[in-house]
């Protein structure tokens, strides 16, 4: 029998003896002396590695000194030497941190792969039966990627309370409440203070109670339940057409201006379903952003002045130019004065002012000179606003509030909505009063 065979066996059975019964000053010190037996039987009868030359007797010399060794191990193991917990063994690379009943402390590392392939390095502690710490260094699965959060409700705050959360001036239920947030109502979130969420909701800014309202992923899954969804258009889109279909062919039912945001009552890729004052149709999604409007919190202080206003010329104006707005889509003709048939810019403001009680010239030169002179920065819905070409007045228009003006604006667009600024505003007057 080969000797360096031999070898190999004496190498196995060693380590499978340490495995077996676990490590141990005693087992470790029985195998070393049993392996320098072994070696030096060989030696001394001049084989060393010269393997052609092993005889029975070598090979009787280093199976009796794996023999010896065994006899040591089990022997050793049952003085009490065993140890509090034994490692189990599998195809991986793998230590245990175990303690054994001495106390000695046994440096352990495992790696283990995961399902899907990766290797994770994970330490933990282990305590042994006399109480000192031990060192694991274990595989474990990697963690699950954190749920992504729409941009919208990354901020956001919902109350979840049965009835209301107080909105309060500090982090303390101590501290004066001075607003409520009601279940299903919203706020966008400031900062975070232990327990508490500062929030701000309406006219208020304050703290609630971090358990009584939902954030993040939780907040979105809401957001059917407790929001609106409204459409905006996109910057740089300054009016969009709303079709009786959805299609780019079918009739216009109205145009939206930018500024205002729509109720959303369904949706696909391609299209939503908005509705504007009673009337629903459908517009570009490539042209909107769609997202969620909630209700805000309450204020809880009273009202100790009632201020007395006088809402005449703003209901007026808000009358007016819903008005306007019903003939949107109608048709531009030069000198014309029918909102229905066919007009032109100041034969339109003619007949829109001329509903209300109010009389104005023909020509939009002659109605730059009406009414009171307006500051552009203090314009009010139902104010005209002039523009000029070659330093005379040649387009008047009617401001609707948001930068937005409706007018007949053309042959090509008819009478439409748009931005006031789609071209320098000369200067504008105020009729209403």
């Amino acid at each position: 029998m080969r000797r360096d065979s031999w070898y190999v066996r004496l190498g196995v059975l060693s380590a499978a003896g340490l495995l077996a019964f676990g490590p141990s000053d005693n087992i470790a010190g029985a195998v070393t002396a049993n392996i320098a037996i072994s070696q030096k039987n060989v030696i001394d009868q001049n084989v060393f590695y010269d393997s052609t030359k092993t005889t029975d007797e070598e090979d009787m010399n280093i199976q009796s000194a794996i023999t010896a060794s065994i006899a040591a191990i089990s022997a050793d193991t049952t003085t009490g030497s065993a140890l509090t917990a034994t490692p189990s063994l599998t195809a991986d690379n793998t230590q245990a941190s175990t303690a054994p009943a001495d106390g000695t402390q046994q440096n352990v590392q495992a790696s283990a792969v995961p399902a899907d392939g990766t290797q994770q390095d994970v330490q933990a502690s282990v305590a042994p039966a006399d109480g000192t710490q031990q060192n694991v260094q274990a595989s474990a699965a990697p963690d699950q990627e954190p749920q992504k959060v729409s941009k919208q409700f990354q901020k956001l705050a919902i109350s979840i309370a049965k009835d209301f959360v107080y909105v309060r001036k500090s982090a303390s239920t101590g501290c004066k409440a001075i607003g409520k947030l009601h279940r299903g109502s919203a706020g966008t979130i400031l900062g975070k203070k232990g327990a508490w969420v500062k929030i701000s909701s309406g006219s208020l800014k304050g703290y609630v109670k971090k358990e009584y309202i939902a954030t993040g992923a939780d907040a979105e899954k809401l957001a059917e339940k407790y929001g609106t969804k409204y459409a905006v258009l996109k910057k740089g889109t300054s009016v969009l057409n709303v079709r009786e279909e959805k299609n780019t062919s079918s009739d216009i039912v109205t145009q939206l201006p930018e500024g205002k945001r729509y109720t959303v009552k369904s949706e696909n890729a391609d299209w939503c379903k908005v509705k504007v004052k009673g009337k629903s149709g459908y517009v570009a999604k490539e042209y909107v952003h769609t997202k969620y409007g909630f209700k805000e919190a309450k204020s809880l202080k009273k009202k100790t002045k009632e201020t007395v206003r006088s809402y005449a010329s703003e209901n007026k104006a808000e009358s007016l130019i819903s008005y306007a707005k019903q003939f949107i889509g109608n048709k531009y003709v030069w000198g014309g004065t029918s909102l229905t048939n066919g007009t032109d810019c100041s034969g339109f403001t003619l007949r829109v002012f001329q509903k209300f009680g109010y009389s104005l010239p023909r020509t939009s030169a002659e109605q730059a000179g009406c009414g009171s002179s307006v500051k552009l920065s203090e314009l009010k819905p139902g104010d005209l606003v002039f523009y000029k070409r070659g330093g005379r007045v040649h387009h008047v228009a009617i401001y609707i509030g948001g930068g937005q003006i409706v007018h007949a604006a053309g042959a090509k667009w008819g009478i439409i909505t748009s931005n006031m600024n789609y071209s320098r505003v000369s200067h504008a007057r105020r009729i209403l009063k």
